[in-house]
């Protein structure tokens, strides 16, 4: 009878031995192999930073070119006039 309460007690361990070690190990792969997940909100907010970076980009650039360009223009403009 002690013998074989024993190997019951044992068994017991080990199962739960066993279970612990899975979870553990399941946990630790789950953490290494978890991609973070972009939901559409996500997406839809960096798709709106895109835009808008590109918008506020080619004012920018219209600016500069304007900017260069606007004496030349007055200074042709101020020819043709005169003439």
């Amino acid at each position: 009878m002690t013998g074989e309460h024993s190997e019951s007690s044992q068994r017991r361990r080990d199962m739960e031995r066993l279970r612990e070690n899975l979870t553990a190990e399941t946990n630790r792969l789950a953490t290494v192999h978890t991609v973070p997940v972009e939901t559409a909100s996500d997406i839809a907010a960096i798709e709106a930073d895109r835009a808008v970076s590109e918008v506020r980009e080619k004012e920018e650039k219209r600016r500069k070119r304007n900017k260069r360009w606007a004496p030349w223009v007055e200074r042709m403009m101020g020819i043709s006039c005169a003439t």
